[in-house]
């Protein structure tokens, strides 16, 4: 459900009737899709191995599943992945200048217009590196974020998917992942039965519902 106005509070007099005001809501339709890895190994391999082999390459799948959740979040990519923050089309722009911190202040501010509060920058390795960099001064060593990966309060979140020229404002209570089917990694001996593996799976199913797409920020660099 998402909330598109508020229920409207008044003044009343003692022993009044409190006035009715209805809420308005609609609906947020998320459809989960699907992520998945399969691989074989041999069976020697999984019986005879220490650590567990099975374990390593199941958990070498799980990570990989976070890596195109997150390059699914943060790039428009092709049916049937889910459609994450960049295919949004009513974000709210505010243009990305690196030299100094005030861009980071008019997205906070444009944020706030919106109604929304951010808790998070989400920015590429390589801006992140040109903002730690940055110093306080001309001829100055000392550097303007000192050592912390914070500005104006909100945390930098590191996006490695995110490329480098937009960073992203967030306030997470209006944007949610929906988990409809968590990690689970399944291990099977007839797939493969005449060559004598095993077939290693993991699947979920998950997909991004996005409240209010006017309270993301979307910082870009002119061109």
């Amino acid at each position: 459900p998402r909330l598109d106005k508020d229920v409207q509070a008044a003044w009343v007099a003692e022993g009044q009737e409190i006035p009715v005001s209805d809420v308005q809501l609609s609906e947020v339709t998320v459809e989960p899709s699907k992520a998945a890895a399969l691989t074989p190994i041999s069976r020697e391999l999984a019986d005879d191995s220490s650590p567990d082999a099975q374990t390593i390459v199941g958990n070498s799948m799980v990570s990989d599943i976070q890596r195109i959740t997150d390059l699914a979040f943060l790039t428009q990519q092709s049916a049937p992945a889910p459609q994450g923050i960049a295919a949004l089309t009513d974000t709210t722009d505010v243009e990305l200048d690196l030299a100094n911190l005030d861009s980071f202040s008019a997205a906070q501010f444009a944020a706030e217009g919106a109604g929304a509060s951010l808790t998070a920058f989400l920015v590429s390795p390589d801006d992140a590196l040109t903002l730690a960099k940055l110093k306080v001064s001309t001829g100055s060593n000392e550097t303007l974020m000192q050592g912390q990966r914070v500005i104006n309060g909100i945390p930098i979140i590191v996006a490695p998917s995110l490329a480098a020229g937009t960073i992203y404002g967030v306030d997470a209570s209006r944007i949610y992942s929906v988990i409809r089917e968590d990690v689970r990694v399944d291990v099977d001996a007839s797939v493969y039965f005449t060559s004598d593996r095993l077939a290693v799976r993991t699947t979920m199913r998950l997909g991004f519902g996005f409240a209010d797409p006017a309270s993301i920020i979307k910082m870009t660099a002119a061109a």
